[in-house]
């Protein structure tokens, strides 16, 4: 089980994302953005407009922030004296500084910033992750089938059904059996930014299966996946596929070898049984404990 500190870090990561997308909304709707590019900073005007958005901001956040009021009241009441987003950073950063796995490895990963470390400390339970296959499934990046969950409005609950479903596709009517945001955020968000980096493990897993066009000549790289193997979802080789697919698939394939290393080194650090990957080669070998 998370134990409260865990749960006290996904809690805030989630309110800083969800203040963060609120905070672009309303500027977006005052025009502050558009004001800050045609005015000095000191603009009379602009402090005006900045004043008006903090005060819409404290109390739209009181009107939608469902589940979250509590929270927010702690930051808005001066719990902090760097603001609710400021309060929110420290803590988690205070949160981080805890963690052996982010002061000893992640934060010496290229490409992994606080907030990306924060997404990744606080979406995985390293306890339960006994395997990387786990932290696959929970993200989204395992292909298979599961029994499907429906609501139920008489038991007011989740409650399983006969129908089997993809584990790492949404259906429609079930319950999503993966985290979709923590997908969202480790594919798209995680995972672009290693292959903008050019972390070691872009090189090593994603430019062998994708490398963009536009990025070939800059790189001074031809064409690294133009395979004729068969894909067999499409019956197509591989070189045909979509840019967009080819890509969607070399960064999936990257970002487990990155959540595979992530796995052994957070289960060594914290002292638990760590689980060797499949190996094609013995096949009959299964999983083998260090």
């Amino acid at each position: 089980m998370r134990n409260e500190k865990g749960i006290f870090l996904q809690r805030n990561v989630k309110t800083y994302y969800d203040l963060q997308k609120l905070q672009t909304g309303l500027m977006n709707r005052l025009g502050l953005k558009k004001h800050r590019k045609e005015q000095d900073s000191g603009g009379v005007a602009l402090r005006e407009m900045e004043s008006i958005f903090y005060m819409t901001f404290l109390d739209d956040i009181e009107a939608r922030m469902h589940g979250k009021r509590e929270i927010i009241g702690e930051y808005k009441n001066g719990k902090s004296k760097y603001g609710m987003v400021g309060g929110l950073e420290q803590d988690i950063m205070e949160c981080l500084e805890a963690e052996r796995i982010w002061t000893e490895w992640l934060i010496a990963q290229r490409g992994i910033s606080w907030t990306s470390g924060a997404i990744l400390v606080s979406l995985i339970d390293i306890q339960i992750a006994t395997t990387p296959s786990k932290i696959f499934a929970y993200l989204g990046m395992a292909p298979g089938i599961v029994r499907g969950l429906k609501w139920s409005k008489k038991t007011e609950s989740w409650e399983p059904t006969a129908t089997m479903i993809r584990r790492d596709k949404k259906t429609p009517g079930f319950k999503s059996p993966f985290n979709a945001w923590g997908r969202t955020k480790v594919l798209g968000v995680i995972g672009d930014n290693f292959v903008k980096q050019q972390t070691e493990w872009a090189h090593r897993f994603y430019y062998p299966l994708h490398v963009p066009k536009a990025r070939r000549k800059e790189l001074g790289l031809g064409r690294l996946d133009a395979s004729e193997a068969i894909y067999e979802p499409t019956g197509k080789m591989w070189k045909d596929e979509s840019e967009g697919h080819r890509h969607r698939y070399a960064i999936r394939k990257m970002m487990k070898m990155f959540l595979t290393d992530l796995y052994v080194a957070w289960r060594t650090l914290e002292g638990l049984p760590v689980r060797k990957p499949y190996d094609p080669a013995n096949p009959h070998g299964g999983w083998e404990g260090n």
